[in-house]
């Protein structure tokens, strides 16, 4: 049985709410059919990274769109 878009949705937020080190508050999330989609901003490459393996750990996604942008402040 696939998992419904908004409960892929809230597992990939818990997923990046796990890694101490990311600051979860300037991504967005949003899944339709099975495919996620990361929007918004991280402040470096290996935040850009740590977000794409935390959406590769959930089980039920089906593809995945990264649409970060990497902004340093």
């Amino acid at each position: 049985m696939e998992k419904a878009d908004s409960r892929l949705q809230q597992d990939v937020i818990d997923e990046l709410g796990t890694e101490s080190d990311l600051d979860t508050s300037t991504i967005g999330v949003t899944v339709k059919d099975g495919v996620v989609e990361l929007l918004g901003h991280v402040h470096n490459v290996a935040d850009k990274h740590t977000a794409e393996r935390a959406v590769k750990r959930i089980a039920g996604v089906r593809g995945f769109h990264d649409k970060l942008k990497i902004v340093r402040e």
